[in-house]
């Protein structure tokens, strides 16, 4: 399976704000910045994929098994930093 990168920057934003893969495939979230974060997706039913505390310089992955569209959020200090992932094919 392959692995992509979304990373926290300094500008408070997401880096790539829109990823598309494939199932099976893992994310790696990367806070790049100076600020500590968190990763909370938005779906209910995606609850256990957030990331409580994501400090300076911390990678986080996650493994989508399921096709769908997946909202999230870095949070704390950025609560407008969003970002989708559209995962297909099975």
């Amino acid at each position: 399976a392959s692995t992509n990168t979304i990373s926290a920057t300094n500008n408070l934003g997401c880096s790539p704000a829109s990823l598309t893969t494939q199932v099976g495939a893992v994310v790696e979230f990367k806070n790049t910045g100076t600020v500590t974060h968190t990763v909370t997706f938005q779906d209910a039913n995606d609850g256990c994929l957030s990331d409580a505390a994501h400090e300076p310089g911390a990678t986080w992955e996650v493994k989508f098994t399921a096709a769908g569209t997946y909202n999230y959020l870095w949070t704390i200090h950025a609560p407008n930093m969003k970002g989708e992932i559209t995962v297909s094919g099975s």
